[in-house]
């Protein structure tokens, strides 16, 4: 992926009268992390839309402003829509250091078509939908791929220690962990519920080595007028 940069400056417009701000064309930001104080920016949407299209929360953010000099690397840490029209509201803005690694969830993307499903009529079953993994702003990954077409029969298996990292990036999770198997679809209810209760135990959120909350769940579907 390209680097993604977005130019933002200092918000005057605060409280109730962002609604004002957004129908001049902008969206109101909060801008912070890594150790600095919170700072209300703004950004023309059409740029905080195109960003939107082409980042996820695991993406690097390039982001400009008028009175920063250094370099400002942040990730989307939330979205807040208007619950009906799914109009832009507000985003969030979290800055990282560079020299410091992070830990993020990472999505688990399933490829292929297992043979055990093709030729067995077996059920294909995914355990987790992510991995936490540990690795510098620029390192992470937007997702992991795992090829299934590799689980052939109901024997076999893929855990987080059979999967491929690059360089840098290391999974913060047990490597005997389950990510995806293949069962006869008279135990597909049971199996289920064992790797349900499996995803249930997970955390929705995770820190960076400074303590800062990196969430990377969806996007928020409510109205705010966040300063």
């Amino acid at each position: 992926m390209d680097q993604l940069t977005i130019d933002i400056s200092h918000r005057t417009t605060l409280g109730k009268k962002v609604k004002k701000l957004r129908r001049s064309g902008k969206i109101p930001i909060r801008f912070f992390g890594n150790g600095i104080k919170p700072m209300p920016m703004e950004a023309e949407t059409s740029s905080l839309i195109k960003i939107l299209n082409q980042a996820g929360f695991n993406s690097p953010i390039f982001v400009n402003f008028d009175s920063s000099k250094e370099e400002n690397v942040c990730f989307i840490r939330e979205v807040q829509r208007d619950p009906i029209t799914e109009e832009l509201l507000h985003i969030d803005f979290l800055k990282v250091d560079m020299t410091k690694k992070v830990t993020v969830e990472v999505p688990v993307n399933l490829i292929g078509i297992p043979d055990a499903v093709k030729n067995l009529g077996g059920i294909l079953l995914q355990s987790i939908n992510s991995i936490p993994v540990s690795a510098l702003p620029l390192n992470i990954p937007d997702n992991i791929d795992v090829d299934v077409t590799i689980l052939t029969d109901f024997e076999k298996s893929i855990r987080i220690n059979d999967i491929n990292f690059e360089d840098g990036v290391e999974p913060e999770r047990d490597l005997d962990t389950l990510i995806a198997r293949v069962v006869p679809p008279r135990i597909e209810e049971e199996a289920g519920t064992e790797d349900g209760a499996e995803i249930d135990s997970d955390e929705d959120t995770t820190s960076d080595s400074d303590g800062e909350t990196i969430e990377t769940s969806e996007e928020s579907s409510t109205d705010s007028n966040a300063s």
